[in-house]
């Protein structure tokens, strides 16, 4: 801090004028914040809190949040929109009737949404997000074949979100049938929660493909499994 004349009146008069100044400015910026290191009893909606260190699960970092009515909010370093894409490189194949995760081995994209376990597409923030995602099948078998498909949020189904598709038989002999589905979503999660993606088929014939580059003409590789989420907003 300024360390005050000891000379005129003036000066005094300024000097008290430019710290009194910088004061007012200073509560301004500050405004409702108020350093915590624990997580309030009960906390008003809207109303901005300064912790000073991680308070797990809820507080990730130190800086700025508000509490919302979907969870805490961090106003310090959500600079841009939460957001990721991810995508996987290997083929998956499974038994009949029976519920499979799809993973995912590559982050192409992230910020705040992040894959855990390989499976659970999971977000720093509250708030509402579109989930979208596209699958690459395969039927090897002589007959048409079911795949389901439906979303999990924390381990627990979620209600209407089942998709079911047809995928006729293979054409020929070492011609399987191949075919990409994708579909998006609109989820409203709190902060820590994680989405995974289950499917089903009625015959292990059915897998979940990946291809190498090819060529004639020339082509790059196919994802088995691509899944993006983005943030919409409170």
């Amino acid at each position: 801090m300024e360390q005050p004349p000891f000379t005129t009146t003036p000066e005094l008069k300024e000097y008290l004028v430019r710290q009194l100044t910088a004061v007012n400015y200073k509560a301004d910026d500050l405004g409702n914040l108020t350093v915590l290191t624990a997580l309030p009893a009960k906390p008003h909606v809207g109303k901005i809190y300064y912790f000073a260190n991680a308070i797990l699960p809820d507080i990730a970092y130190e800086g700025a949040w508000v509490y919302t009515s979907y969870g805490w909010t961090s106003l310090s370093s959500m600079s841009s929109a939460p957001y990721g894409a991810f995508s996987d490189t290997l083929t998956h194949t499974v038994t009949a009737n029976t519920a499979n995760l799809m993973t995912f081995n590559t982050t192409d994209y992230s910020s705040n949404v992040s894959i855990v376990s390989s499976s659970r597409i999971t977000t720093a923030y509250a708030g509402l997000y579109n989930i979208q995602f596209s699958t690459q099948f395969q039927n090897v078998d002589n007959a048409p074949q079911d795949v389901y498909i439906w979303l999990r949020v924390n381990g627990v189904d979620v209600v209407g979100s089942t998709g079911i598709i047809g995928l006729p038989a293979r054409k020929s002999a070492g011609d399987p049938y191949h075919d990409i589905k994708g579909w998006n979503f609109f989820l409203r999660l709190n902060a820590g929660q994680y989405v995974e993606i289950v499917w089903s088929t009625t015959n292990a014939n059915v897998t979940i493909q990946a291809y190498t580059a090819g060529t004639s003409p020339t082509k790059p590789s196919t994802a088995s499994n691509v899944a993006t989420m983005t943030y919409v907003g409170q």
